[in-house]
C-alpha cells in the first residue's frame, strides 16, 4: 500500500501542468514572431486598428505579452539563476537606480546646476542618464554591455508602425550568439505606468533629448563629471565599470557582488 500511495502521489504531482521559465517563454514567442513574418505581413506590432474595431498585427509583439516576459526574467534574475550577461542585475536594483537617477536630474534641474560640478558626485546628468541607457537595453535586450555601447544611431529605427509612434526598433550589431551580425530588430512598444521603470521606448527618447546625439555613437564617452565632446568614440570597459560600481554603492549595494565579466 506504501509503494502504490507513493506512485499515485508521482503520477498526480506529473499531471500538475508546469510553469513556463523565462527561457522557454521567450523561444515560444521568438517562434510566433518568427511564423508571422514567415507566413504574413504582419511582421512586427500589435495595434489596434480603428477602422476594424480590434487589434491587427502580430500578437507575439502585444505589450500585455512583454509584461509577462518581463515579470517572468525578473523572478529568473532574483532567484539568482542568471549572471552570464549585464542583465545578471535584478528588477529590485534597476528600479532603485532607476529612481536615483530620476532623483538626481529632477534635482540639478529644480537647482538649475547643470553645468556645475559636485564633489560628491560620482557624475552628472549625462554620465548617469548614458549609465542607465546602457543598463537597460542590455536588461530588456538580452545584449553584454560590450554589445549595446557599439550601437550607433543608426542602428536605431523610430519609423511609425501602422501610424503607431510609440515603439522603437533596435538592430545589435553583435551579439554573444551572433559575432558577424545578420541579428533581426527588436522592436519595443511604450510601456504603461506599472513598468515605467523598463520602458525601453521613454529611456532612449529622454537620452536622446538630454545628449543632443543625432549622428555617431549612441553611448559617448562622457569625460570627466559631465562632458562630451564628441560621439566618434563610445564608453571604454573601465569608465562603465567604474560608473557602476559608484552607482551601486549609492543605492546601498556592495559592488563585489558583480564580476567584471558579468559585464563586459
Amino acid at each position: 500500500m506504501h509503494g502504490l500511495r507513493n506512485e499515485m502521489e508521482k503520477r498526480n504531482n506529473d499531471d500538475v501542468p508546469k510553469v513556463l521559465g523565462y527561457s522557454s517563454a521567450d523561444q515560444r514567442r521568438s517562434a510566433l514572431v518568427h511564423a508571422f513574418s514567415r507566413n504574413t505581413q504582419w511582421a512586427q506590432g500589435w495595434i489596434w486598428d480603428e477602422g476594424k474595431k480590434r487589434f491587427v498585427g502580430n500578437p507575439a509583439q502585444s505589450i500585455k505579452l512583454q509584461r509577462y516576459l518581463i515579470n517572468l526574467y525578473c523572478e529568473k534574475t532574483e532567484s539568482g539563476e542568471c549572471s552570464t550577461s549585464s542583465r545578471g542585475m535584478t528588477a529590485y536594483n534597476m528600479r532603485k537606480l532607476r529612481a536615483k537617477t530620476v532623483e538626481y536630474i529632477q534635482k540639478k534641474k529644480k537647482a538649475n546646476l547643470k553645468g556645475c560640478l559636485d564633489s560628491s558626485d560620482w557624475g552628472g546628468v549625462l554620465k548617469r542618464m548614458e549609465h542607465w541607457t546602457i543598463n537597460l537595453i542590455s536588461y530588456r535586450c538580452l545584449l553584454r554591455t560590450c554589445n549595446v555601447v557599439d550601437l550607433t544611431v543608426d542602428d536605431l529605427d523610430f519609423t511609425p508602425l501602422f501610424n503607431d509612434e510609440t515603439h522603437i526598433g533596435i538592430t545589435p550589431v553583435k551579439c554573444k550568439t551572433h559575432q558577424v551580425g545578420s541579428l533581426h530588430s527588436i522592436f519595443y512598444t511604450e510601456t504603461d505606468e506599472q513598468m515605467m521603470d523598463f520602458c525601453v521606448v521613454r529611456c532612449l527618447r529622454a537620452w536622446l533629448l538630454i545628449s543632443g546625439i543625432r549622428k555617431g555613437y549612441l553611448l559617448p564617452k562622457i569625460y570627466g563629471h559631465n562632458q562630451m565632446q564628441s560621439s566618434d568614440e563610445h564608453i571604454i570597459r573601465k569608465s562603465f565599470l567604474d560608473n557602476f560600481r559608484d552607482a551601486l554603492r549609492e543605492i546601498g549595494e556592495p559592488p563585489r557582488i558583480y564580476t567584471n565579466q558579468v559585464f563586459w
